[in-house]
């Protein structure tokens, strides 16, 4: 689903090299069985298929996300929900729109827009 050299996204290229890799919610329901430390290597053979031969990691350090990712969008799918005006309170989020990247830029664009028109900019 997600993987970046994350030394370099942090800024930080001088650092030893972090690759993060995050799975897809199809993948993580097939393996929820598993224990953390026992879906890492499945993960590291994956990665390892997916851009070929890689040196043994150094540190590993899983983490699971039981609910990382939205199955249901709230109805419609606006990017963000103005839910009280004054003060101002936006619900918005990955659930408001897809549960992806994209999703998420979506939601952050919605959510400035109600702030923009709130700040009546």
């Amino acid at each position: 689903r997600y993987v970046c050299v994350d030394s370099v996204r942090r800024g930080c290229p001088e650092e030893p090299t972090s690759i993060c890799v995050q799975t897809q919610r199809a993948w993580s329901q097939q393996y929820l069985h598993l224990d953390k430390h026992a879906a890492a290597p499945i993960i590291l053979e994956e990665l390892r298929n997916l851009v070929g031969e890689l040196p043994a990691p150094d540190h590993v350090l899983p983490h699971r996300w039981r609910y990382s990712q939205t199955a249901a969008p709230f109805p419609g799918s606006p990017g963000a929900v103005e839910l009280q005006h004054s003060p101002l309170l936006i619900a918005a989020g990955d659930s408001f729109s897809v549960s992806n990247v994209e999703g998420c830029l979506f939601s952050a664009r919605k959510a400035a827009a109600l702030v923009r028109k709130w700040l009546q900019i």
